[in-house]
């Protein structure tokens, strides 16, 4: 096996990156939480696009349900920085949250939800104002393999 195959194949190239939320506060310190969030592998980021594909009535072509994809990356991707001593290393969030996570700030779970989509790879940057830039052309890319 060639050198360059050997460093891209063993590299640890996964992303981790915290995200505080100030809409979530620490009684502890009285600042937002920081929340880290994990990049998905290939593999699991193209069966998260699989499951979140929808047809266009229109079109017929093949979308993503983007509300339900931004959740499941939410679901997915969130880890507690500071896990208990003893704890698992898992996602914070597990399937049976999603519906009390959808009834939390909507800002703060957008805000949220944005970074993931960014930290994924389905979108490059968001605006200051918090517009997704290009994300519809990037999942309706995505969703074509």
């Amino acid at each position: 096996m060639s050198n360059l195959k050997n460093i891209i194949l063993e590299s640890n190239d996964l992303t981790t990156v915290m995200w505080q939320v100030d809409e979530w506060i620490d009684p502890d310190s009285g600042l937002g939480v920081i929340l880290e969030l994990r990049s998905p592998t290939v593999q699991r980021r193209q069966q998260i696009m699989r499951q979140y594909q929808i047809k266009n009535a229109v079109t017929g072509e093949a979308e993503v349900d983007l509300v339900d994809l931004q959740m499941a990356l939410v679901l997915e991707m969130v880890f507690d920085p500071n896990p208990e001593k003893g704890e698992e290393d898992e996602a914070l969030f597990s399937e049976e949250d999603r519906d009390a996570l959808g009834n939390r700030n909507g800002t703060a779970m957008w805000s949220v939800a944005q970074e993931c989509l960014r930290v994924a790879g389905f979108i490059e940057r968001v605006s200051a104002d918090g517009e997704n830039i290009g994300t519809e052309q990037a999942l309706v890319d995505e969703g074509k393999d």
